[in-house]
């Protein structure tokens, strides 16, 4: 066995290289092995093993060696890979916490390991378990693109023992995709173990994240006649909901479809799906031009959705804002329909127009490869949508039909990695189509020292014609620890993807420069985090749309807590968007400072809290302060709650009608409250609480002066007051027990409002907006899994 090799001299540059002769042949069983998954490594099948420990410290990133032993044993059988680890720990330093499927943020000690099952660095999976047993698990893309969207069928348990903990898994090999091969098959492994009273994580191989490479470093395994055979699975679901505000039941069934008819490819399907609210949105409150991006939460669009994801930019790991561009984005399919027309004087309720989704018939998604080819193909059709009126009558929306095809190729065969990719989506719509073309491409040395990523986008929508736009990112890597990445986006001012996709704004020419450095070789603090920017863009007509820069500093304490200092410039720039096509105008420089500090968040009571300091538009400033704590007074039992108040002075800027706008004193509270009670790892109760409260009293009033690019100061043009409140309220009682892999009952309470009123005080407007709410339901669901 040869680990990963890392050599460093003075200058912190830094060889990350694995000898590919030195390939561990994984020992392999009878199909018929006795191994019971309970955490327990005492079945004599792992004592005849050969032992692995050869981990180091990788967060924070000193290379060193690990301050207790871990040992890990795997083998394999023709239908599944056995894989365990036993963790030497002093008991009164164990960190025990239950904690949601794919929780990464929770401090806890846990356990996982990926496999690259393209045995190319092309794909992989991820497996995770948490002293105990609460799991989590995904996908993975190079170099390091962790996705949580994939759930699979597997097994895992965790069990104490006199010198630590142990954890045992079992992954059937019909739950992975892998190329076809009947021969040996290289299957590289990377393992790693959280220490939570340490905070550090140990791996194998050892690959901090101040390296540029991952997925294409992990240890080469060889295996021999994995089995290829057929699998499949039937998920029936039943539904009943109860709107408690139109006293209306609803019952439904459904069935999805899964089938691997070959491990390097599968067929998804699902037909009248139910998509209902069992998990609820963060609540946002947006007035700004800019629309604001929510994630994907139905588990048909998350799985195996990988080779959708076309470039960095459209993963999980940009959340939203300007650098969000991807051309497919899932939540579009089955979202509020298009509101048909209607006669003068009629309209629709707010509550119909913010609570209406449009019902999928049924949607079918084929993924897979062929030899350096990687395909999907996705198609989705909605229902009709009814809607009822001001009037008392009822209008009827042609549901929109939706289409996406993707093709990637990729190569390593030279020891770099190189991809090229297509990806085409159209949406069907009442009166037109709009269709999206787009190319990307993919690169990546030997040495992990430069990455590449681009697209080329081609669109046509009857409402914008044709457009196009692309943008490329390049990073560079040339130490340990040091990251240089520059980005540039140009959209021309047709280019319209949002029927499908997301983009925040077209008509752009961008460019961004982000510089980070990584230091854990101090003795003063444990580890150190520098980063700088600098942003510069235009738009299509010469206006300076967008230009800052800034820079922040993260310490982390040798106690593990944790200080954060940033501050931003933003020089004088126009704005093309707020006045919602009535002008553009010119804004003032503007500055942030802000100042963050946490506690250690293994303990069993963690703190944190921020203080911002922000100049507004037009004048004036704003202050924010924040503070958040968690609270585990039993390992299956914890408390978060967070709190945010915001002071503007009287310089925020919201447009009200044609070329007028008013500057106003604002003060804003949002709350969050989150309660969890374990019963077991498979049974969780939770309770959910977010709401955002806005006081807004007029200030200055304003008028474009389109010729000069101002905003002209004037007398307030109308006599009726510009003051509002706004309250927007989400609140979520679930219970989940998951009664098998990928098989679970819900039963949900949630209730939601929106309420936007004069000038009002706070508790009533609370108040107001739970005893009104926009939507108030009782759900419950079942979904079982049937397979082989």
């Amino acid at each position: 066995m040869n680990d990963v090799a890392l050599s460093q001299n003075n200058n912190s540059s830094i060889r990350v290289k694995i000898d590919n002769s030195e390939i561990i042949d994984v020992t392999r069983a009878e199909a018929d092995v006795n191994i019971k998954i309970d955490g327990k490594i005492d079945e004599q099948e792992w004592q005849s093993l050969t032992v692995y420990d050869p981990y180091k410290v990788t967060e924070p990133d000193t290379l060193s060696e690990t301050t207790y032993e871990t040992k890990t044993r795997f083998f394999y059988t023709s239908s599944g890979f056995y894989f365990s680890m036993e963790m030497e720990q002093p008991k009164n330093t164990l960190v025990k916490r239950f904690k949601v499927r794919d929780d990464w943020q929770t401090q806890s000690d846990k356990v996982g390991f990926s496999l690259d099952t393209s045995g190319d660095g092309k794909y992989g999976y991820w497996f995770s378990i948490a002293l105990g047993d609460s799991e989590g698990d995904g996908t993975l893309m190079p170099e390091k693109i962790y996705t949580a969207d994939w759930d699979g069928a597997w097994y895992a348990a965790t069990s104490e023992t006199e010198n630590g903990w142990s954890a045992e898994f079992y992954l059937p090999w019909s739950q992975v995709a892998m190329p076809k091969d009947t021969d040996d098959r290289i299957i590289n492994l990377f393992s790693f173990r959280e220490v939570a009273h340490l905070n550090e994580q140990w791996s194998w191989p050892a690959l901090p994240d101040s390296i540029p490479q991952f997925i294409s470093l992990f240890q080469p395994t060889r295996m021999n006649n994995v089995d290829l055979k057929q699998q499949w699975s039937v998920f029936p679901y039943a539904s009943s909901s109860y709107d408690r505000i139109d006293s209306d039941p609803l019952t439904k069934a459904g069935v999805d479809f899964f089938w691997r008819p070959s491990t390097n490819a599968q067929i998804t399907a699902t037909l009248n799906p139910d998509f209902g609210a069992v998990e609820a949105d963060n609540v946002v409150v947006n007035l700004s031009a800019n629309e604001t991006f929510f994630p994907e939460k139905r588990l048909f669009f998350q799985e195996g959705n990988e080779v959708f994801i076309a470039t960095p930019r459209a993963s999980d790991y940009v959340w939203g804002g300007r650098s969000k561009v991807t051309v497919l984005n899932t939540r579009r399919i089955g979202s509020r329909p298009i509101l048909p027309d209607t006669p003068d004087g009629v309209s629709f309720s707010k509550r119909t127009k913010k609570t209406t989704k449009a019902d999928l018939n049924g949607a079918i998604k084929s993924t897979g490869q062929i030899d350096k080819f990687r395909y999907g193909i996705l198609l989705a059709s909605e229902d009709d949508t009814d809607l009822i009126a001001d009037d008392n009558k009822t209008y009827n929306q042609v549901g929109r039909d939706f289409g996406v095809f993707r093709l990637l190729y990729e190569n390593t065969d030279n020891g770099d990695t190189r991809g090229l990719g297509f990806i085409s989506t159209m949406v069907t719509k009442p009166e037109t189509d709009s269709v999206v073309n787009a190319a990307d491409f993919h690169y990546l040395s030997e040495s992990g020292i430069w990455k590449a990523d681009g697209q080329y986008i081609l669109s046509k929508t009857h409402e914008d014609g044709s457009g196009k736009g692309g943008f490329f990112d390049v990073v560079y890597s040339p130490k340990k620890g040091k990251r240089n990445q520059l980005k540039m986006s140009v959209f021309d001012e047709k280019m319209e993807i949002n029927d499908l996709g997301f983009n925040q704004r077209k008509n752009v020419k961008d460019i961004q420069y982000n510089y980070t450095s990584i230091n854990s070789n101090s003795t003063r603090f444990r580890d150190t985090q520098l980063n700088g920017y600098m942003r510069y863009g235009e738009n299509f007509d010469g206006h300076r749309i967008s230009n800052a820069i800034g820079g922040s500093v993260n310490l982390t304490l040798n106690n593990l807590n944790e200080i954060q200092g940033s501050f931003a410039h933003w020089p004088t720039r126009f704005e093309d968007r707020e006045s919602y096509g009535n002008g553009t105008y010119k804004l003032r420089s503007r500055q942030r400072l802000r100042f963050e500090y946490k506690t250690n968040p293994s303990e069993s009571f963690s703190y944190g809290g921020t203080l911002t300091y922000q100049a507004e538009d037009m004048k004036g400033r704003k202050a924010e302060s924040e503070l958040e704590f968690t609270w585990y007074p039993m390992s299956n039992l914890s408390l978060n709650a967070e709190l945010k108040y915001v002071d503007g002075s009287g310089g925020w800027l919201l447009h009200q009608q044609e070329k007028d706008f008013t500057s106003f004193f604002h003060q804003k509270w949002e709350t969050e409250f989150k309660l969890n009670y374990f019963i077991n790892a498979k049974q969780q109760l939770s309770l959910n609480l977010q709401w955002v409260g806005i006081q807004a009293h007029e200030n200055k009033f304003y008028v474009i002066d389109a010729d000069r690019y101002v905003l002209n100061e004037i007398s307030k043009p109308y006599s009726e007051s510009d003051d509002f409140s706004i309250s927007d309220l989400s609140v979520q009682l679930r219970y989940r027990w998951q009664i098998a892999p990928l098989s679970d009952v819900y039963f949900v309470v949630t209730k939601s409002g929106s309420n936007t009123a004069k000038y009002t005080a706070f508790n009533d407007l609370a108040e107001d907006t739970f005893d009104n709410p926009l939507s108030d339901e009782i759900i419950l669901k079942v979904r079982y899994r049937f397979g082989s």
